[in-house]
């Protein structure tokens, strides 16, 4: 079992020896994080990190080289990495879904490193979007991503399968969406 629990710190604790261990992965002021593991059993941690409570900023921590490593995934506003949700594809690179608050204008943001760098993009920025998203990939390694919209109280739905973002409504009665998660079969439907 491996758990990974914030505020103030980020902690990462397993239990894969038998004892539970417990070792602090950033030690600044942290809250929201999402974890996954690849298929070397490498833990990978993405997280909104706020810095002195003026800047937060959407992070990423691993420890595939055997010591803890963060870096910043996006520092592009001042309100980054809100609801953050963490998927790896089959070669270990994680696709973050997260949402960026700056300045109350909330939009859906995506990022990924499987090319080696940070790549982000913007996903849905109408009205109040991306909070309580849920990230998963599909075989093809394409991103569907399910979220709240606040501004309709709407539970929308966001693909890349087609090679750009499709937006769809899911469902859409008064405050329906909250803590949205998804989750695909085999053959990429959803349930």
């Amino acid at each position: 079992m491996h758990i990974s629990s914030t505020f103030p710190d980020l902690k990462y604790t397993t239990n894969k020896r038998g004892d539970w261990v417990t070792e602090t992965v950033d030690s600044s002021m942290v809250a929201k994080a999402s974890i996954a593991l690849d298929a070397e059993d490498t833990v990978h941690i993405s997280y909104f990190f706020v810095e002195l409570y003026n800047n937060y900023d959407l992070k990423y921590a691993t420890n595939k080289s055997g010591a803890w490593a963060t870096e910043i995934v996006d520092a592009s506003g001042a309100d980054v990495g809100q609801y953050t949700s963490l998927a790896l594809d089959a070669e270990g690179m994680a696709h973050i879904s997260y949402c960026d608050a700056t300045d109350y204008d909330f939009a859906l943001k995506y990022a990924t490193n499987k090319n080696g760098t940070w790549a982000t993009e913007t996903v849905d920025s109408e009205g109040t979007a991306g909070q309580y998203n849920s990230l998963a990939l599909d075989a093809e390694e394409k991103a569907h991503i399910s979220y709240y919209d606040n501004t309709n109280r709407d539970l929308k739905y966001a693909t890349n399968k087609s090679g750009v973002w499709v937006l769809e409504t899911v469902d859409s009665p008064e405050a329906v969406g909250y803590s949205t998660s998804l989750a695909l079969t085999l053959k990429g439907r959803h349930i």
